[in-house]
């Protein structure tokens, strides 16, 4: 038996999407059905240390940060946790619609992250969704991943 470092969620979340974009006896059809799943659990799993890091900052217990955490549901829920001024922090959390979540986000990393986070979203609940290159798709996640690591 050999142990290995398994790296971050947002890491091992992203090598497992590169892994399908490698996969050239993988049908279109079947990477566009699953590849934009693992790009939005990439990008879930980014905005999670963001949001506790701000909701913790904010002067929420440690509990209510993970009530909080727990409610979220999607990337409209978490970001903006992660986003707001600690001022704008409240024991229920950092509340906006999805549509000024995506104007934030936008504020905060830009039109393509409006645009990928639709991508994986539309993808992951529709069939037959193009999603386009593969390989052009983890690497658009990646670099969200980071910028909001970074943020």
């Amino acid at each position: 038996m050999r142990v290995t470092r398994a790296g971050d969620a947002v890491t091992r979340a992203l090598d497992e999407a590169g892994a399908i974009t490698l996969d050239s006896a993988l049908p279109q059809e079947v990477a566009e059905r699953v590849l934009p799943g693992m790009c939005r659990i990439a990008l879930e799993v980014a905005w999670l240390p963001p949001a506790r890091h701000r909701l913790r900052e904010a002067g929420l217990p440690h509990l209510a940060v993970e009530r909080e955490i727990g409610k979220a549901r999607k990337i409209t829920d978490l970001a903006p946790m992660a986003l707001a001024d600690p001022g704008e922090v409240t024991v229920a959390g950092a509340r906006m619609s999805p549509g000024d979540a995506l104007a934030a986000i936008v504020r905060h990393h830009g039109e393509d992250a409006r645009e990928l986070i639709r991508l994986c979203n539309e993808a992951t609940h529709r069939i037959h969704t193009p999603v386009g290159d593969r390989r052009d798709l983890v690497r658009r996640t990646e670099r969200l991943a980071k910028a909001v690591a970074n943020r």
